[in-house]
């Protein structure tokens, strides 16, 4: 009925340290919970300068998620002070520039991570229509920024009004110029968030 195996004490503490070894490094393994709940995460960015785009990318590395940018019908200027100016007005006025049709459909998706720089203390203009246009209800939404030294300031709240019915969990925000060697950053931030 039962098998006796015999081993040298050697061998059983070999065998022993292997499982021990093994269960000390389970917690240092990669989460995969969320992609064994067959959840699907898609990463939406706006960028101007490039630095919003270089954050979503690390977030891509970090989490192989699909990713698409949001880009408006009318492009801003690439000059600093007049894109500045006309972001300003935008605000003023609660401009929602048109965008170009999106790649993906958000609907496919479960966790939408979106970005963008802060402009006046809130969402570029064209996330803000983004944000807008789309049904977030049930869906998890994790905002992420860039920003020249203003952090979040309106942009918390903006997102929990533009998304309705979306669970806003807890945003990355990464000074512009330092967005392309946040890696460390956004690592932690997606475990935080239980993804990776």
């Amino acid at each position: 009925m039962f098998r006796t195996f015999s081993c040298s004490r050697r061998s059983l503490l070999k065998k022993t340290f292997s499982v021990l070894t093994a269960v000390a490094i389970l917690p240092l393994l990669p989460r995969r919970a969320f992609a064994s709940e067959g959840k699907k995460a898609l990463i939406v960015f706006y960028s101007w300068s490039g630095n919003t785009r270089a954050l979503a990318g690390l977030i891509r590395q970090h989490l192989n998620a699909d990713m698409t940018e949001v880009l408006p019908v009318t492009p801003y200027p690439s000059g600093y002070n007049d894109c500045v100016a006309l972001a300003q007005k935008e605000k003023n006025e609660n401009v929602f520039p048109a965008l170009r049709p999106l790649s993906l459909d958000v609907s496919d998706y479960d966790v939408i991570l979106v970005g963008s720089p802060n402009w006046w203390g809130t969402w570029a203009g064209p996330m803000r229509t983004f944000l807008r246009d789309n049904d977030f209800k049930g869906k998890t939404v994790l905002p992420f920024a860039t920003h020249g030294g203003g952090g979040w300031q309106r942009m918390t709240a903006d997102i929990a009004s533009l998304c309705p019915g979306a669970r806003i969990g807890e945003g990355l925000s990464v000074y512009g110029s330092d967005a392309a060697r946040s890696s460390a950053q956004v690592e932690r931030w997606l475990r935080r968030a239980e993804l990776i």
